[in-house]
């Protein structure tokens, strides 16, 4: 039982990484795109290529570490609940 829940700790914590680090690089292209007014393939070969890997690296950590602790919290939440008083007949 108590293996089961680890695995599914784990689980939840490398799916929110996962789909953190895809969110970041999104919105580090977003930022990217907001700051210097062109797409990260537009940027490529030009002075702006450092700045997009920059926004994109940085985003892609930052979601990383995010939906990393978002999916932990997540599914100790859901094996920790417990009913509410209310509900006890």
């Amino acid at each position: 039982m108590m293996a089961g829940r680890m695995l599914l700790r784990w689980l939840g914590i490398c799916f929110g990484a996962v789909l953190g680090t895809l969110t970041g690089v999104f919105f580090g292209e977003a930022l990217f795109f907001l700051f210097f007014g062109m797409g990260l393939s537009s940027a490529e070969g030009t002075q702006y290529d450092v700045y997009a890997i920059i926004f994109t690296f940085n985003g892609a950590v930052f979601g990383l570490f995010l939906g990393g602790l978002v999916g932990f919290m997540l599914m100790r939440n859901l094996f920790n609940s417990h009913k509410s008083q209310s509900d006890i007949s």
